[in-house]
């Protein structure tokens, strides 16, 4: 295996440093998967975490040319590999 694939982990999106980007591998609860898919955020696709809202408030993400803001519950449920 090469080093590069031994550093890769799977782990949800908040605990990726802000402007990593990062392979979306699974929505974790299907209670957010639907408006997820819906807004475009699939399985497959390259994600980053543009910033964090002051407060413990939600995330702000960017997937190809969009960016979205999300609540912390479904950020949380986007698992990624980095």
């Amino acid at each position: 295996m090469a080093a590069s694939e031994q550093a890769k982990s799977k782990r949800a999106i908040t605990l990726l440093p802000i402007g990593q980007p990062a392979r979306i591998l699974q929505i974790r609860h299907p209670e957010y998967a639907s408006k997820l898919l819906a807004m475009g955020i699939l399985p497959g696709q390259t994600i980053r975490l543009i910033r964090k809202a002051p407060f413990g408030g939600g995330w702000y993400a960017q997937v190809g040319a969009y960016s979205f803001a999300l609540r912390a519950p479904e950020a949380e449920a986007i698992i990624v590999e980095a």
